[in-house]
């Protein structure tokens, strides 16, 4: 029995053009969900920073009394077709269509209708996007968005023509009844950005322009010391909770563990060590950058508990514990 005319039993059929996938119930298309990836923004900045996507949901004309609409939207994006947790980027957002009902059918067009997901991003996740950016071979690099619609039969108070009119009066205005279909499916959504359009007008709402990520290996990988877990997870927890000389003392440890990793000595430089376990020639640049680095970097771990020569011991701040332990972190993974 259909007494509503959803004359949903004709066979599956599926249909990909450009940016659209093809918004099925049951077994039949009843419009196209797309993405315009031209039109992608960033916003928040770097405090809270959100990847905006525009879904423009198409539903074909509908008969009068036999209406549809899309009454949820659940997207999340990705960096693979494979809806794998691993590859997600940011959270899963949820849109409520039901005030108004925005996106639905009409009896002689084909209506359109933008829904703009909201993707909240940590910073991690926009250098992971970058890293994915920069390995794109071509002016294009892809993500994909994976929706779940939810879609149901609507019939509105006009075509309901309720004899009481005294259970729901005018004055609360229109009513539907919605019927919810019991599966809604669209295949991901491929969106293929290009690069200059990413760094001209996302980017920049993310606050990529004001702030940037780096990443290194972390721990090392000292296999003769297993205290370098234990040193560095120190460093990081006494920086964080502004314990800023304790910090710089783990980051001496640290750099005492590579010493005694490379049998480095007064006379023979751990510059010297890794030269000659690199193969790197007597007059490479690398080995007099590596060896003035170090030294600065260990005589400023030292100077806070040895301050010989100075009147008073230093003291150490914010700014002056994260360079030296960004620093001797990058120095680890170098050295690793």
């Amino acid at each position: 029995m259909n007494p509503a005319g959803y004359d949903l039993e004709i066979g599956l059929t599926l249909v990909t053009q450009m940016q659209e996938q093809t918004l099925i119930v049951g077994h039949r298309g009843v419009g196209g969900l797309s993405v315009d990836a031209g039109a992608l923004r960033g916003e928040g900045g770097p405090q809270n920073p959100r990847l905006v996507v525009p879904v423009t949901i198409r539903l074909e004309p509908r008969p009068t009394g036999a209406g549809i609409a899309v009454t949820q939207l659940q997207g999340s994006l990705s960096s693979s077709q494979d809806h794998n947790p691993a590859n997600l980027i940011g959270r899963p957002v949820h849109e409520h269509l039901v005030n108004s009902f925005p996106v639905r059918s009409y009896p002689k067009s084909s209506e359109s209708h933008t829904v703009l997901l909201n993707f909240f991003i940590e910073a991690q996740e926009i250098t992971a996007l970058e890293r994915l950016r920069h390995s794109a071979t071509s002016g294009l690099f892809e993500l994909y968005l994976h929706l779940t619609p939810v879609v149901a039969g609507l019939q509105t108070s006009d075509e309901l023509r309720v004899a009481d009119s005294e259970s729901y009066p005018l004055d609360l205005g229109a009513y539907s009844q919605v019927l919810p279909f019991w599966r809604a499916t669209v295949l991901p959504i491929r969106i293929s950005i290009e690069t200059s359009a990413w760094t001209r007008d996302v980017l920049p709402g993310l606050g990529y322009d004001r702030v940037r990520h780096i990443e290194v290996t972390f721990p090392p990988s000292l296999p003769e010391h297993e205290a370098a877990t234990a040193s560095f997870d120190f460093a990081r927890q006494a920086l964080d909770e502004k314990r800023y000389s304790e910090c710089v003392a783990s980051c001496r440890g640290i750099l005492n563990l590579w010493v005694n990793q490379y049998s480095a000595t007064n006379t023979v430089k751990i510059a010297q060590r890794v030269a000659k376990a690199r193969g790197w020639g007597d007059d490479d640049k690398r080995v007099d950058f590596l060896d003035r680095i170090w030294k600065a970097t260990t005589d400023m771990v030292n100077t806070p508990h040895h301050p010989e020569g100075s009147t008073e011991p230093l003291t150490v701040d914010a700014s002056d514990a994260r360079l030296l332990f960004m620093l001797v972190a990058a120095l680890s993974e170098y050295l690793g």
